[in-house]
């Protein structure tokens, strides 16, 4: 009851707001944290591809996080923490196939590209008022 309460309050037209930005915030860092095994482990030996995985997953992180800042401060006016993490959790997704099999540049170039889809994607969701909660689209 409380919850549909509070659903209530918030309005048709009000976007949803999260819950608690902090826990958002230890959420990505984990998940960060845990990509690293995932895309470098995914070489099944500590060679050169798993280097290659682990620098390219933190690029694209990193990159991704920085342009969705970016690109929040052009479009809206401000950037806020939630939206830094998921410009890093889509930078990560983004990367995440080809992160043993391509040099660092392809994988700023590969980000660099697909990002601003993922951000046409939750722009468009938000105006469809669809709720995704990642927004990663």
């Amino acid at each position: 009851a409380r919850c549909s309460a509070a659903a209530a309050a918030q309005g048709e037209d009000s976007p949803p707001q999260p819950h608690s930005v902090p826990l958002a915030a230890l959420g990505t860092l984990l998940l960060w944290f845990a990509w690293f095994g995932f895309n470098s482990g995914s070489a099944a030996n500590a060679g050169p591809p798993a280097i290659l995985a682990m620098v390219n997953s933190e690029l694209a992180g990193s990159a991704g996080l920085f342009a969705w800042a970016m690109m929040d401060l052009a479009y809206r006016g401000h950037a806020s923490l939630l939206s830094l993490c998921t410009g890093a959790v889509a930078g990560l997704s983004i990367v995440t196939p080809m992160a043993g099999f391509v040099n660092p540049p392809e994988a700023l170039m590969a980000v660099s590209a697909a990002l601003p889809l993922c951000y046409g994607c939750c722009d468009l969701l938000l105006k469809l008022q669809v709720h995704e909660p990642m927004h990663v689209a």
